[in-house]
């Protein structure tokens, strides 16, 4: 049980490195580790950019089939760019090497959306609408008919490595989250996520996609 800065050429990022790997891996090098990254990915038949969030220039991506797959599968007719929240490795002609695919999204506030900074997980689900967060204080959630998320309550949590990580709340209303390493695409947006999830409440099980943040 248990209760980032890397330097691209032109362009300082902030950078994570991140050891889970999910379903959605990409293929690549062994040179250097993978580090976390996102922003605004381009695609079209030939070529592939990001502009990294808070940066002015866009970087070359090498374009896995892994990721083209997914950017077809969840681009609307006509889109093309996407946020994308993901792990790369740098490569020495200053582009990136796509490794694992956190989240691909075509809705949400993209870099605007700094929820992630402040949380190992975030969890949401739809019908009914919830959203539940793992940070260092404990687990917050919001639920339909809720305005604002609640105070962190303490938890305690387990991992099965491989298979699941769950969280349970220690006071209050009995609340768990189970985090587990299948992909996940949102019911209503298509919206791509790298973990699914379970928020069981008052015997009741309710489902949804995560991704992980980046708190350690």
């Amino acid at each position: 049980m248990s209760s980032m800065c890397a330097k691209l050429p032109r362009i300082s990022l902030f950078l994570v490195v991140l050891g889970t790997v999910g379903c959605a891996v990409l293929p690549g090098r062994d040179a250097q580790p993978p580090q976390r990254i996102a922003g605004l990915l381009e695609m079209d038949s030939n070529n592939a950019s990001l502009m990294p969030c808070g940066a002015k220039e866009a970087v070359s991506i090498n374009k896995a089939t892994a990721l083209q797959a997914l950017f077809v599968k969840i681009a609307q007719p006509g889109q093309t760019a996407l946020f994308v929240d993901m792990t790369a490795r740098p490569l020495a002609d200053g582009g990136l090497e796509p490794v694992e695919i956190i989240r691909m999204q075509t809705t949400g506030r993209g870099c605007a959306d700094d929820v992630h900074a402040a949380n190992q997980w975030v969890a949401r689900g739809e019908g009914p609408d919830w959203r539940g967060l793992v940070g260092a204080q404990g687990m917050q959630w919001q639920e339909k008919g809720m305005d604002n998320l609640g105070k962190p309550v303490p938890l305690i949590s387990e991992e099965v490595p491989g298979v699941s990580v769950s969280f349970q709340t220690l006071s209050g209303n009995a609340r768990e989250l189970w985090v587990s390493p299948e992909d996940c695409f949102a019911r209503s947006s298509g919206d791509y996520y790298h973990r699914t999830a379970r928020l069981i409440r008052n015997g009741e099980t309710l489902t949804g996609c995560a991704y992980r943040g980046l708190l350690p």
